[in-house]
């Protein structure tokens, strides 16, 4: 954050350049009870003349005082011995001003060379203060104490106090060109402006809010003091929304929306804004508003919006998300059956082909077993003898015979004999005991 003052100085304004004729009255501020300078810097090597002060207030222009060297004349009652010209008369002082001094002020200026210049300026005079000038600023960012003052006057000295709840301190002290910060708290925080008649706070603590005071004192000895009652703020949280209670039909759609978020801040305010339209409810204290939308189809969004004097956030909710209608339901389910029974199809037809390839594999297997078992010379009606009465924790053994064909001619000549005299003793009974 960063501070915009605009210089009210006419000096600053315009700086030692000789201005032309006016198009737009120079604005000046000043304060009630103290004093105002009507002053622009002008090339004074062309001795002046004379000089007529004129004034407006809202009706009609009078004639305010007349300048002659030496002489000078006031000639409207209302400011009798409170006028005082200076620099040949080319700036206008005023003290002890007054509300109704408030209006247009013109110098009509003649030159010695009979060249003529005529300067305008538009005063405002302001209640002096009775009470501290309100300020917020938000927590970890900056602001400035500053008054509109005019500054035609040079500044002596300014001394800043800090006024808690407890007790007033010396907050900073300046006077051109050293600045001294004279209250820990605020070390490497403080910045002056203006001649210190601004003061920036930077990177703000809850414990800076509270009364500050400048008493500013001019070199011609004229003092002013100015007061600001600073509030510090934390930033503000996101709000959360509930929605409660809906109830709807084909037409309309009513719910409860409520906004709230954790903190409970005295100093937070809860509006809700209807877009596009941008209608407005001002919600309850903890943030709710109940909403009636005839048609629950519009896309019509609702805002909460959570602010505090120096920061806001905000959260939204969509109609369409709340308020979903039975004609709505119906036209997902009329995308949704068409959808499933494609799915269901592609999956029958995919079983479907998995089972039939599933199938072709198992005959292609059986069919090559087969081949394999002729190959070898066994065929399904070879004979086996198992033997029956053998222990089943003994190794076992069997006899393959061979296939009739060939079953007279190869079966070898001990098998041949142990087929006939089982008990014949071979190398496998041996084995066996």
């Amino acid at each position: 954050m960063f501070c915009l003052f605009i210089h009210l100085s006419l000096s600053f304004l315009f700086p030692a350049a000789s201005p032309a004729n006016q198009g737009v009255p120079l604005r000046v501020n000043g304060l009630e009870k103290h004093s105002a300078y009507l002053k622009i810097h002008l090339d004074l090597t062309v001795p002046v003349l004379e000089v007529l002060w004129l004034f407006k207030p809202k009706e009609k222009e009078v004639r305010l005082a007349d300048f002659q060297k030496p002489h000078f004349e006031i000639r409207f009652p209302q400011f009798h011995n409170r006028l005082e010209p200076l620099d040949s008369g080319t700036t206008l002082r005023i003290s002890d001003l007054r509300m109704e001094d408030s209006g247009i002020y013109t110098a009509a200026i003649s030159y010695t060379d009979q060249e003529t210049k005529r300067l305008t300026f538009n005063l405002t005079v302001y209640a002096n203060q009775d009470v501290p000038k309100e300020v917020d600023g938000l927590e970890q960012h900056s602001v400035c104490l500053q008054n509109d003052l005019d500054l035609t006057v040079p500044v002596l000295e300014v001394l800043w106090l800090f006024k808690t709840k407890e007790r007033e301190v010396r907050l900073a002290y300046f006077r051109k060109p050293h600045f001294e910060i004279r209250f820990p708290q605020f070390h490497n925080r403080l910045e002056p402006l203006d001649s210190g008649t601004t003061l920036r706070i930077s990177d703000l603590r809850m414990e800076d809010s509270g009364i500050y005071t400048a008493a500013i004192t001019y070199t011609d000895e004229e003092t002013k003091r100015l007061t600001f009652n600073l509030t510090v703020y934390e930033p503000v949280p996101t709000p959360h929304i509930w929605i409660e209670g809906k109830k709807q039909t084909t037409e309309w759609c009513n719910f409860t929306a409520r906004c709230s978020v954790k903190n409970n801040d005295s100093a937070l305010t809860f509006t809700w804004i209807n877009k596009p339209n941008k209608t407005e409810y001002l919600a309850f204290s903890n943030g709710t508003v109940v909403a009636s939308v005839e048609s629950p189809t519009s896309d019509k969004e609702f805002h909460c919006l959570l602010e505090n004097p120096v920061d806001q956030k905000n959260a939204s909710i969509h109609v369409q998300t709340i308020c979903s209608t039975p004609g709505e339901l119906q036209r997902y389910y009329l995308w949704f059956i068409p959808l499933f029974l494609i799915i269901l199809i592609a999956l029958l037809v995919w079983l479907a082909v998995a089972r039939k390839k599933r199938k072709k594999i198992y005959n292609r297997k059986s069919s090559h077993e087969t081949k394999t078992t002729h190959s070898l010379g066994f065929d399904n009606h070879s004979e086996t003898e198992y033997m029956p009465h053998s222990n089943p924790q003994e190794t076992q053994y069997i006899i393959v015979g061979a296939s009739p064909q060939s079953q007279s001619s190869s079966i070898p000549e001990v098998q041949r004999q142990y087929l006939q005299n089982p008990k014949l003793e071979t190398i496998y009974t041996t084995i066996r005991s």
